[in-house]
Formats: C-alpha cells, sequence, structure tokens
C-alpha cells in the first residue's frame, strides 16, 4: 500500500482519497527510536471498536528495542478495548 502525498504526514493502513495523487515511500523505514528522536507524534486506532491512543515512543523504543521498525511493532498490538489486532497509525507532525 502507498501513503498519500502529504507533506509531513505518513499514512499506513489508510484508504487513498480519490483524485488525489498518491506517492509511494521509498526510504528507510521508521524505527521505535528514529520516531522518538524525531519528536513525531505516534497515533495507533483499532479498526474494529475506533478506539485510540498515543502511545509514549520513547517508552515503547526502550521496551521493544530502538531499532524495531514501527509497522513490525504495531503487528504486534491488540486493541485494549476489544481485544481486535485490526491495528492502524499514522506518524505525523513533531509533538508542541
Amino acid at each position: 500500500m502507498t501513503a498519500p502525498a502529504v507533506p509531513g504526514i505518513i499514512l499506513y493502513g489508510l484508504r487513498a482519497v480519490p483524485g488525489r495523487e498518491v506517492k509511494g515511500y521509498s526510504g528507510p523505514p521508521a524505527t521505535l527510536g528514529s520516531t522518538a528522536e524525531a519528536q513525531v507524534r505516534l497515533i495507533v486506532w483499532c479498526n474494529a471498536c475506533r478506539h485510540r491512543t498515543e502511545p509514549d515512543v520513547a517508552a515503547m523504543a526502550a521496551k521493544y528495542g530502538a531499532a524495531t521498525p514501527v509497522r513490525d511493532w504495531v503487528g504486534r498490538l491488540m486493541c485494549s478495548q476489544c481485544s481486535a489486532r485490526d491495528i492502524s497509525f499514522v506518524l505525523t507532525g513533531a509533538k508542541c
């Protein structure tokens, strides 16, 4: 799946908007460590019940390893509300 070409936003698990240019990302994968270092927001949500959270990325990097790709880490997640494993995420602009 490719990510919509929106400056500063990388989307995974979302559908592209019809009529909008879609551009693939070809760089190295975001890791928990690089995400924490960049101080960007990681928003995670359940596709089954729409529960949403913003985990502490630095704490997750310490627990799972800074080199863990965010995509692999998200694959381990389970919703705390409904126990579903259908999880999506977005990395977006720096925390204020």
